[in-house]
């Protein structure tokens, strides 16, 4: 989705979520909670002790002031003032209104009403969530965070995002089970190194956007050099498959039938005494092992030496 459209978009939810019963993505709506006071977390602790105890010491857990405008020990944070909450469990049966937002799948809260109590406090550091295809996708936070720990679930480390990120990108989990891909099965590298999960899909950055981000790991290939490869200029996926290919190097095409996308004149350059290129792609006369446009031309990224693109 376009950036333009990903703001529109917004700013129609925005529009939404200040009209109480606005409908949400699937049938969910607004919730609208009526007016409660801070209580503290130790009140909390006294029916959700496992909760609380997990998110003492969190990046979560916030010491306040009850009755404090912000949030109070933690819990109300995120869920709210909990005066009306604890008065419910008193009554019959428990209660049968919201007094407080809850969080997850089985959320009567929709996803954005949701988002707005993570976005209180992360909306600085998560400036461009509006462009994210995550927030287009009507998805909560707390479908890939688990806020008691404060941690990306299963673990915040290296390798363990793609778990979390794979559950629902599953075409691409079949991508990196093929012969040649990115070592992220592997823990080397996770999807957070090229992708920025809050912000705006990779499919919108420019070329050079999309090399950049190449370029933090490969530093190899990175210019400027005197003689550049036009296809560069069109980003690195002009060539290469990001996650996974079944041929080497992870290019979209094996042999020479990968550089015959863009150089599909090589097959007539007989006619213009280059009998060379013609007799290059005859795998039959020379054999495969040297049918390749690479053999000759092997600064396939940049020369500073040869606009034929030769290394030396």
């Amino acid at each position: 989705m376009a950036a333009g459209a990903s703001i529109t978009m917004f700013a129609a939810i925005l529009a939404g979520c200040s009209e109480p019963g606005a409908s949400s993505s699937g049938s969910k709506e607004l919730v609208q909670l009526p007016s409660a006071t801070y209580i503290g977390a130790k009140k909390c602790a006294m029916c959700h002790d496992e909760q609380v105890a997990k998110l003492e010491g969190s990046r979560h857990w916030v010491e306040g002031i009850p009755g404090s405008p912000q949030a109070t020990n933690g819990c109300e944070s995120c869920h709210g003032p909990g005066s009306l909450h604890v008065e419910s469990q008193m009554e019959e049966g428990g209660g049968s209104k919201p007094t407080l937002i809850v969080f997850g799948k089985d959320s009567p809260f929709p996803a954005r009403q949701q988002n707005e109590a993570c976005l209180g406090c992360h909306q600085e550091r998560h400036r461009d969530w509006v462009q994210s295809p995550h927030a287009a996708a009507n998805l909560a936070c707390a479908d890939c965070h688990e806020g008691h720990s404060g941690k990306m679930a299963p673990e915040n480390e290296r390798g363990k995002y793609a778990k979390v990120c794979l559950k629902c990108h599953e075409a691409v989990g079949s991508q990196f089970r093929l012969a040649h891909h990115h070592p992220v099965p592997e823990g080397r590298v996770d999807c957070t190194g090229c992708h920025d999960p809050h912000g705006r899909s990779i499919r919108e950055y420019s070329a050079n956007e999309v090399n950049e981000t190449c370029y933090k790991c490969h530093t190899q290939i990175r210019g400027p050099w005197v003689f550049e490869h036009a296809a560069v200029r069109e980003g690195c996926t002009t060539c290469h498959t990001p996650h996974g290919s079944s041929s080497t190097r992870m290019l979209k095409e094996r042999d020479f039938n990968l550089c015959l996308r863009c150089h599909y004149q090589a097959e007539y350059y007989q006619s213009n005494g280059h009998y060379s290129h013609r007799r290059a792609t005859n795998v039959p006369v020379i054999g495969e092992k040297y049918a390749l446009c690479y053999a000759c031309h092997r600064a396939v990224h940049g020369s500073n030496f040869s606009k034929e693109l030769r290394s030396e």
